[in-house]
């Protein structure tokens, strides 16, 4: 009884804050959808799709806008269009392609046509050689319709994975290295390992099923093991304590996230080979 206590204990801790974590993560889901490219030129229009999966036209309501904004593009017409989907509450991006003095003039032009264009609903590229950029710029414009924007559009889902994993490992390294957190550390790091399980089933449209319950289950085991691996290297080198923390905790929610995405990547494999 007196080591099963403590387990309880420590289970009970961790579950409040991992259902509010899931629970978050399917509210998420829930925003966000598919997005479009408004027309412009056509082969930059049609690599941009190519690139992102967006569709050709009107998004929804409150959805993603994207103009590919080139040197000969209808700059005006793209900016009214990019601004009346702002205004009516949607997310827009501008993808400005060229050189370097290209880029500049056309983002002045874009501002000037429309207020509600900014530098925030800007990305500058040198071509549309490269779709991690492409795809980057998206993902940040996003923002809180990540999830259901990869959720909708397949194109979408390991860019959005990626940024996901790297943006909950940063912040576990900084929990577990702020000495004022280290009594509740355990229980907030574990919710936010679930939450990250949760968000990349739900950003890949994989149902939050038995499947997941074990990668939960295996999280709170593996928790245990990760901080205690974190405990002893402190006593070993306790004026390098804060920094080992955070290696500990950054190490495993990247092992965290990166076991559920491959193990998506797997499932979805043997899916299209069943079917």
């Amino acid at each position: 009884m007196r080591l099963v206590r403590p387990l309880l204990a420590r289970g009970t801790a961790i579950a409040r804050p991992a259902a509010k974590a899931i629970g978050r993560s399917a509210l998420a889901a829930n925003r966000g959808g598919p997005i479009a490219v408004l027309p412009g030129d056509a082969q930059a229009t049609g690599r941009v799709v190519e690139i992102t999966g967006a569709a050709r036209g009107a998004p929804t309501p409150t959805g993603l806008l994207i103009f590919a904004a080139v040197p000969h593009a209808d700059l005006a017409a793209g900016a009214k269009g990019l601004g009346d989907h702002r205004r009516s509450g949607g997310r827009v991006l501008a993808l400005i392609i060229g050189s370097s003095a290209q880029r500049r003039r056309i983002e002045r032009s874009l501002i000037a046509a429309d207020p509600d264009i900014s530098a925030a609903t800007v990305a500058h590229l040198n071509d549309l050689g490269d779709p991690a950029a492409v795809l980057g710029a998206v993902r940040r414009v996003l923002g809180d319709q990540r999830l259901g924007a990869a959720k909708a559009v397949p194109e979408l889902r390991e860019s959005v994975s990626q940024g996901l994993i790297a943006v909950s490992a940063r912040r576990a390294a900084i929990i577990a290295a702020t000495p004022a957190l280290a009594p509740i550390a355990m229980p907030v790091l574990t919710g936010m390992q679930l939450g990250l399980v949760a968000d990349l089933s739900n950003a890949n449209a994989r149902p939050i099923n038995g499947r997941l319950a074990g990668q939960t289950a295996g999280v709170m085991a593996s928790s245990f093991a990760w901080r205690e691996v974190a405990r002893r290297l402190s006593r070993r080198a306790p004026s390098a304590a804060p920094a080992i923390r955070a290696g500990v905790a950054y190490s495993a929610t990247r092992a965290v996230g990166l076991s559920s995405a491959l193990l998506g990547a797997t499932n979805s494999r043997s899916s299209k080979g069943e079917s």
